[in-house]
């Protein structure tokens, strides 16, 4: 998105001077204006809210409520430096995370999947602070200043990063001990891709889970994590996909990707056309 650091820099100084309700207002007024008088993604996103909604009334509006959810998962990144066991109890509504214990449970670790929907980010944070040893594979952001945010906060949630463009050895590792590996799987920067049909397009998601899966034996597993206008989250993880030979796990993601985002639209975080070549770095 063209306005990251302006973004990241007013969340960052709201997120140290006020409570995260009073963040949230104040973010919301500052989107506002963003969306009325700065937007210059505003074409890109339309397309993509045009594919999941088809031609409608409701994509404009929807345009305009991403803008004001995206400047509050900036909030919830700074916040998320003081996440506790309290916080996770109060705020955030679990759905299947037996799923993740029981494919924990076979000893060849876990593939969590998701895509650029809801927050991801703090999604990995949360696990990692109930005890599953959590492993990331994350983008270099261009900007220092925004790699040093989300690196410090990673850091401290517990969670490892492996940078996408280095070597699958350490996703290897990881699986090998039995720990959690989660990565975005809906854009394709560098590397191999298979193709799947997603919102009536072909579309080139990442063929490394397969490889992953396939060498480690991993069950592969949905994840999704949307955020509530009240400040909540709910978190759903989704039964294993089928990674038999018969089966086809990124097209099967990709239908349920396609059903998550329909649901909430505004929480679709993807400022490029989606049939686009993802740049990268960011």
């Amino acid at each position: 998105m063209n306005a990251n650091r302006f973004f990241y820099s007013i969340a960052e100084t709201l997120s140290r001077a006020l409570p995260r309700r009073a963040c949230y207002a104040l973010a919301d007024a500052c989107a506002h204006l963003y969306h009325a008088l700065l937007f210059r993604d505003r074409a890109l996103v339309e397309f993509n809210l045009a594919r999941a909604l088809g031609d409608s009334d409701e994509v404009r509006p929807a345009v305009k409520r991403l803008v004001r959810a995206y400047a509050r998962y900036l909030v919830d990144l700074f916040y998320s430096d003081r996440l506790s066991e309290a916080f996770i109890r109060d705020k955030v509504r679990f759905k299947g995370l037996e799923n993740l214990r029981a494919a924990l449970e076979r000893g060849r670790g876990a593939i969590l999947i998701s895509g650029h929907v809801g927050h991801w980010e703090l999604a990995g944070m949360i696990l990692a602070k109930l005890g599953f040893l959590m492993h990331i594979i994350a983008l270099k952001h261009r900007h220092p200043r925004v790699e040093a945010v989300f690196q410090a906060r990673r850091r401290k949630s517990g969670v490892g990063v492996i940078l996408t463009g280095s070597s699958l050895k350490e996703c290897y590792r990881v699986l090998r001990r039995g720990e959690v590996l989660g990565l975005n799987v809906d854009r394709l920067y560098g590397g191999t891709g298979e193709r799947v049909r997603f919102f009536g397009t072909d579309t080139l998601f990442p063929s490394g889970v397969n490889r992953l899966a396939a060498a480690c034996g991993s069950p592969v597993l949905p994840m999704f994590f949307f955020m509530r206008d009240n400040g909540a989250f709910e978190f759903e993880i989704l039964p294993p996909l089928d990674t038999t030979s018969g089966g086809r796990p990124l097209q099967d993601f990709a239908k349920l990707l396609e059903r998550r985002i329909r649901q909430r639209p505004e929480q679709w975080f993807v400022f490029q056309r989606f049939t686009d070549k993802p740049l990268w770095p960011l």
